[in-house]
């Protein structure tokens, strides 16, 4: 019993590190007082993790808090980084933690924008 219980937080520690969805989010930011402005939206990159229980996990963060690994390589290097099983992805601020992409397994919906965002240059919502 307690090698599965061992076992289960051992995997639980991955699938929370795991992203199996990236996606970039419109968030409204609520003006202070009784009206909110429903106008002012933030772009924010959601992370799709599973719990302990199997269940979809989101987590929005502002763009400027990743720190972004494929900033400032060159064409070589990205190839490089790009055949890599797993991709760290940091996320700094309030509550730091380390995510894992993987690039190679997968669907890419938009590989540019992921890029760009993984580049750290801007990256503009989708119409």
């Amino acid at each position: 019993v307690g090698g599965a219980a061992a076992c289960s937080l051992a995997l639980q520690y991955y699938a929370s590190r795991y992203v199996g969805e990236l996606a970039l989010v419109q968030v409204r930011s609520p003006r202070r007082g009784r009206h909110p402005d429903l106008s002012r939206t933030t772009t924010k990159v959601r992370l799709s993790t599973m719990d302990f229980w199997g269940l979809r996990a989101d987590k929005d963060v502002k763009v400027e808090a990743l720190v972004v690994p494929l900033r400032d390589l060159t064409h070589e290097e990205l190839a490089t980084m790009a055949q890599q099983m797993f991709v760290p992805l940091e996320v700094v601020g309030m509550e730091s933690h380390q995510y894992i992409l993987s690039l190679r397994h997968g669907a890419l919906k938009d590989k540019r924008r992921l890029f760009a965002l993984l580049a750290g240059e801007p990256v503009e919502m989708p119409l």
